[in-house]
């Protein structure tokens, strides 16, 4: 249990609430690190509660890549191949989007954890209106990473103005996502329009 608790500070880190706060370079590795720990702990206990905690260290891992240069992620496939398809997974996401983002205006979904990270990815692109659609109250009329924060109301009022924008969906909830998206298409918006991490 010391050796754990060890380790379960970084894995508090994981647990971001403020929209400003963001990991640097070395708190990535150190969740990776945090990660490769937990896995060797339970190939040898089998612990269904270490399983659990190093599958959510897994998916914060994916979702902080979003965070850092391609040539700094690369650096870390090789560094550490257990991530091969993670970091794969998170390339092909990435360029994606941002073959999007050439054609295309866009609207984020949701301002949790990947919300703040695929912001910050792309607070510099070239559009009038960077919108977040999150639906806690606390956040609207915000900004997070020069993205505004607004609510599904605003969005459903605004539809002549968002009806050709793109919808990248910002939840890594495979169950969750498919939720919003059906809320989505509800509201005269095409399956065509959305993407997700989860597709």
């Amino acid at each position: 249990f010391l050796i754990i608790n060890q380790f379960a500070y970084n894995y508090r880190m994981t647990k971001l609430e403020s929209l400003g706060k963001k990991l640097n370079f070395k708190s990535l590795t150190n969740l990776i690190k945090t990660y490769q720990f937990l896995i060797k702990i339970n190939s040898k206990q089998k612990s269904t509660v270490i399983k659990n905690m190093a599958y959510d260290i897994l998916k914060f891992i994916n979702i902080d890549l979003f965070l850092f240069e391609n040539y700094k992620i690369l650096r870390l496939k090789e560094k550490y191949p257990f991530l091969k398809y993670t970091i794969n997974k998170n390339l092909a996401f990435k360029d994606k989007v941002f073959k999007i983002i050439k054609s295309s205006n866009i609207i984020l979904f949701c301002v949790g954890r990947l919300g703040r990270s695929i912001s910050f990815m792309l607070r510099k692109i070239n559009q009038k209106d960077r919108i977040i659609i999150d639906n806690n109250p606390f956040y609207h009329d915000k900004k997070v990473n020069n993205f505004l924060i607004k609510s599904f109301n605003f969005f459903r009022k605004n539809f002549k103005k968002f009806k050709n924008h793109k919808i990248i969906i910002c939840i890594e909830n495979e169950r969750d996502t498919n939720l919003i998206s059906k809320q989505i298409q509800r509201n005269k918006f095409k399956k065509n329009q959305i993407l997700s991490i989860n597709d």
